[in-house]
């Protein structure tokens, strides 16, 4: 989310002589935004003079002025606008001062013409003696409102029940929903759900969740309006400026089944047992895994409502239909939740003998070079010769107190990486196990306490113009797919370092060549790895509309900038569709700077 950021340093020619010290006005006027309508009531902070340092961090960094002028103990001034829309500040000294703008269920636009996203309107001024500066314009828009009623299966009213609007938001390249803001029906059924940003919107209603007393209501599904279980079957809704869409009514469906089954375990401290046992102290979560379901981003535990638990026996009610990872977790002997996990389709039928095995974790190894040499895990040297325990992040302390394990000395040029054991979920949710990390005497890198789940080697501190060409398993690529651990230890895997990266330099204007600060520049892969997030990189632009990409690979590739982007969008295939056309084709060959000027890509008002 970007805050509006309106930055005024103006002049006018042939002012008069310059006032008195501390004779400085700044006023504006706020008004509705794509019109001239006032917007009365909006308060309005004027904060500064900000001097020294403070000036040079706020001109930097102008989301941060509040914050900024909290630290530096500035004076702080409030206004209101008038019924006119007008605020007007007087007896300023001259200097850098930045005007905070906000009220309740208003938004301001983060470009001209573009998204409200913001509730908060920050303007950088800056008064000069002797000069007059124009009125501030500022543009806000009044959040929207969705409203309605819910029924239950059988047409009843259905009174305190919550139900939410969510938006499309994006992880590790895959959208799913967020809850915006949630309200609880009445006694009538009916909710109002207010204060929305303009934009596009799912609305759904969520059954509690059963308890040990089977209900009825067990069988109600999460249901989107009209009466959808699968949010893309749902109608979306369209919230602009000031817009109140009322009538938007649920009916519940009933179509939650329930799952049971046994949960059998083969942890005995970190190593298996010899024969696997029941359990009854498992935790479960479902993992929705079909990737054309807009499914939610929270994982919510469900509770074991089997009455004993005897046998490692389970139930579980209230489930809606899809496409799941079953997912039980457990302490292992040294008190890790350690998870197994299942592949479950749920339709309109309850699922019977469900088996989930719990596995310990297995050791996962890993092999470096740079550059086709090997780069051997480090461990430290004690002054006596012995072997001290293994440094953390993983390859640190490059020099000449440091030892590889098979004994050959470490080069000074060696990078000081740290390689991290990555789970590929997609949801933002890890239900993997802690892992330790040791070098054995091949000089592999040894993830130990690998749990079940299918995974990436994620790598930092990498050196300069240097990336990561490939990861392989039995010889195969696995850069962008990743690989699979389950209840074995899988085959070394090869992670292929390559110095030789090259750099994108480029300036990012607007469409009357004006440049553009902070537009988000995403460079992307070409089509066929867009699902490797590791290959996307990602600058802001600088004040001058400048940008620097570094330690770029050799391939294809298109160069995007936005004014603003959702987080984490640019990595998802269907949201770069869109803009395909916009970007800039891109090839980049070994230790070569390119240059790239771009034109900023607007947001798109909701409509």
């Amino acid at each position: 989310m970007r805050i509006f950021l309106l930055s005024l340093t103006m002049a006018i020619a042939g002012a008069q002589a310059a006032p008195q010290a501390n004779q400085g006005v700044i006023s504006g006027r706020v008004t509705r935004l794509g019109g001239s309508e006032a917007v009365a009531g909006v308060e309005v902070t004027l904060m500064g003079p900000y001097v020294g340092s403070a000036m040079n961090a706020v001109v930097s960094n102008p989301l941060m002025a509040a914050e900024i002028a909290d630290a530096m103990s500035l004076p702080q001034m409030p206004a209101t606008t008038d019924s006119n829309g007008r605020f007007k500040f007087t007896g300023l000294a001259p200097g850098v001062y930045t005007a905070i703008s906000q009220r309740d269920g208003y938004f301001g636009s983060s470009t001209p013409g573009g998204a409200a996203i913001s509730r908060i309107v920050t303007s950088v001024v800056t008064l000069v003696a002797g000069q007059t500066i124009p009125e501030i314009q500022i543009s806000m828009v009044r959040g929207g409102m969705i409203s309605g009623q819910v029924r239950d299966p059988n047409g009843q009213l259905a009174p305190g029940l919550t139900v939410a609007a969510y938006q499309v938001t994006y992880r590790d390249g895959r959208a799913g929903l967020s809850p915006v803001i949630s309200k609880t029906t009445d006694d009538r059924g009916e909710y109002r759900i207010f204060w929305l940003t303009p934009g596009e919107y799912y609305v759904a209603v969520t059954p509690p969740r059963p308890d040990t007393i089977a209900r009825t209501q067990d069988r109600y599904a999460k249901t989107f309006h009209p009466q959808a279980t699968d949010a893309q079957a749902s109608s979306r809704l369209l919230v602009t400026d000031g817009a109140e869409l009322v009538g938007t009514n649920i009916a519940i469906q009933n179509a939650a089944v329930k799952l049971s089954g046994e949960v059998i375990s083969t942890l005995t401290g970190t190593t298996a047992s010899a024969t696997a046992a029941p359990t009854s102290n498992a935790n479960f979560y479902l993992l929705p895994q079909d990737p054309n379901i807009l499914a939610e981003f929270a994982i919510t535990p469900f509770s074991n409502l089997n009455g004993s638990r005897g046998g490692g026996k389970f139930e579980l009610r209230g489930v809606s239909p899809g496409l799941y990872d079953l997912i039980a977790t457990m302490p292992d002997g040294r008190g890790r939740a350690t998870p197994g996990r299942t592949r479950i389709a749920v339709g309109a039928q309850d699922l019977d003998n469900i088996k989930i095995t719990i596995h310990p974790g297995v050791d996962v190894k890993v092999q470096v070079s740079l550059d086709g040499t090997p780069i051997p895990a480090l461990v430290q040297t004690t002054s006596t010769g012995s072997t001290a325990a293994p440094l953390r992040p993983i390859i640190a302390g490059i020099g000449n107190s440091f030892t590889v394990v098979n004994g050959v000395t470490a080069s000074a040029a060696a990078p000081n990486l740290r390689l991290a054991l990555q789970p590929l979920e997609g949801i933002g949710f890890d239900f993997t196990a802690p892992v330790t990390v040791n070098g054995d005497s091949s000089g592999a890198f040894v993830f130990s306490n690998g749990a079940e789940a299918r995974y990436t080697i994620q790598v930092k501190g990498l050196p300069a113009n240097a990336f990561v060409a490939d990861i392989r398993e039995n010889g195969v690529s696995v850069y962008d797919s990743g690989f699979q651990v389950a209840d074995q230890t899988p085959p070394p895997i090869e992670l292929s370092i390559r110095s030789g990266g090259s750099t994108i330099r480029g300036i990012v204007r607007d469409a009357n060549q004006n440049t553009v600060a902070t537009a988000r520049v995403v460079l992307v892969p070409q089509l066929s790895r867009r699902g490797n997030t590791a290959l996307f990189k990602t600058v802001l632009s600088n004040r001058d509309g400048t940008f620097t990409l570094t330690s770029v690979p050799p391939g294809e590739y298109k160069l995007f900038a936005w004014y603003n982007v959702p987080p984490n969008a640019s990595f998802n295939p269907e949201f770069l569709s869109k803009y395909d056309a916009r970007g800039q084709t891109i090839t980049v060959v070994p230790n070569t700077a390119v240059e790239q000027q771009l034109t900023a890509i607007p947001d798109e008002p909701a409509r």
